[in-house]
């Protein structure tokens, strides 16, 4: 495990005599916090945050529609329709020239790579502006899978590791309770700098993965295990086979993975979100899938899906992965003609 060393930026924030520990916030306190912050006359900046749907909770913290209106100006944000197809990161790198005097930053209480960018570009935008193009190939790898130049590369699979388990307290950061999370996001923050000016210094956390990686971008290239299904589909077969390679190595839209769990059941899911189609709402065509198992389902008299139930392995929304040995009933062919189905419907809009 790497040791922290001192930060190289200072991430003390503090609204009168409330000290705010971390950048990351509970949902819970984001309205109360905000609420403290302008009525102490400091400018707010939200990071990766679906701020839109807090609307409710900073109405009821009693912040006027036109303070929500001047929020929503420094939300750096890509979620529900904002910024589509971009990272947080990108959106903060293209508006922290626009931060005039003292704010504070926060940010969702997932810990991912465009989360830690995007928060150090608005906590620290001087070196940020150095390093933009390295920041914006971290977030956009972390999020959408892209290739990554070298230095980029090596600090998302540091980030990575971090978040996932090498870290002081030996836990990816899911299992972490708010104040160790919030002492994770401090830690990977503080190595930032380091990890722009001398990525080197992190190989042991990042050699191993990136080792894997290259073995295994080979090995489907080799293999062709990214197999053109449909126009707009590939399928791996392989089970466990990295997102990231996968994405990489098709011309696809859509790649998923196909696991056969015998007895006519598979898995299905979709491997991350795909660069090609972030500018799409793919939330409804999960919904098609569902409705297509279940009608599937009936016709053959067997059990639907209950609502708390997810399809094929994925929830309805394309979440993580969940109840694995329920399996779908559909076959590979049914489930590229729906993918397919929705896509040209999606292309009229």
């Amino acid at each position: 495990m790497i040791k922290v060393g001192p930060a190289r930026f200072s991430l003390k924030q503090q609204i009168g005599k409330l000290h705010i520990k971390s950048p990351i916030i509970d949902h819970k306190w984001l309205a109360p916090t905000i609420k403290s912050a302008l009525d102490s006359k400091m400018k707010v900046v939200t990071v990766d945050f679906a701020l839109g749907r807090s609307r409710s909770a900073l109405q009821n913290a009693g912040i006027s529609e036109t303070n929500i209106a001047s929020l929503m100006k420094f939300n750096f944000d890509h979620h529900d329709g904002i910024n589509t197809g971009k990272t947080a990161t990108e959106v903060t790198l293209s508006k922290i020239s626009t931060l005039k005097g003292k704010y504070i930053v926060l940010s969702d209480s997932v810990i991912d790579a465009d989360n830690v960018c995007a928060t150090f570009a608005a906590m620290n935008p001087k070196k940020a502006k150095l390093h933009a193009d390295v920041l914006k190939q971290v977030a956009r790898y972390g999020d959408y899978y892209d290739e990554a130049g070298d230095h980029a590369m090596k600090a998302v699979l540091t980030i990575d590791s971090m978040r996932f388990g090498k870290n002081k307290f030996g836990k990816p950061f899911f299992l972490l309770n708010q104040a160790q999370k919030e002492q994770l996001f401090n830690d990977i923050l503080e190595n930032m700098p380091k990890m722009l000016d001398s990525i080197s210094s992190f190989k042991e956390l990042y050699e191993g993965e990136l080792g894997k990686l290259s073995a295994a971008r080979e090995r489907a290239l080799a293999k062709n295990l990214a197999k053109p299904v449909s126009v707009s589909v590939a399928v791996v077969t392989e089970d466990a086979f990295p997102r990231a390679v996968a994405y990489q190595i098709s011309d696809r839209q859509i790649v998923i993975s196909m696991k056969d769990l015998g007895d006519g059941k598979f898995n299905y899911n979709p491997v991350g979100v795909n660069p090609r189609v972030a500018d799409r709402d793919l939330s409804g065509l999960w919904g098609k899938l569902r409705e297509a198992e279940n009608k599937k389902r009936l016709q053959l008299r067997m059990r639907a899906l209950d609502p708390s139930e997810s399809w094929g392995g994925r929830n309805v929304a394309g979440g993580s992965a969940k109840d694995q040995a329920i399996g779908s009933i559909l076959t590979l062919e049914e489930v590229t003609k729906i993918i397919e189905d929705y896509l040209t419907e999606q292309n009229k809009r």
